[in-house]
């Protein structure tokens, strides 16, 4: 089930189109931050497998590790709340609103820290 949840988050990702594409509604954020959360962490998980430094010129250090860790569960934590409130029935429009704005929140910060990360 997850491998088709991940598989479906990913085609609604590449089906996106340019830069001016936003999502619209509190569910499409939430799906998109998925995504930018999966990318997120394909490159933590690149920069973990390389060797500790100073051993290499490409390393990774266990305090960014730690870092990237913190953000990954604040993310992680973030996403499944937001993806039950946006698919509760019952939740009011301005709670989907705001737990997909902190889930997208989470994740950017995330994101954030892997934008700077040196990987090959």
């Amino acid at each position: 089930m997850k491998l088709i949840s991940l598989l479906l988050v990913l085609a609604l990702i590449g089906c996106q189109s340019g830069p001016g594409l936003q999502p619209n509604s509190p569910a499409q954020i939430v799906y998109v931050a998925e995504g930018a959360e999966l990318e997120a962490l394909a490159l933590a998980n690149q920069y973990k497998r390389l060797p500790v430094c100073p051993t290499a010129p490409l390393c990774h250090t266990d305090a960014v590790v730690m870092k990237l860790q913190v953000a990954d569960v604040a993310a992680a934590v973030a996403l499944t709340n937001a993806e039950k409130v946006v698919r509760d029935p019952n939740a009011q429009a301005n709670a989907a609103q705001q737990a997909a704005l902190a889930a997208k929140a989470a994740v950017d910060a995330l994101v954030a820290i892997t934008s700077t990360l040196k990987v090959k």
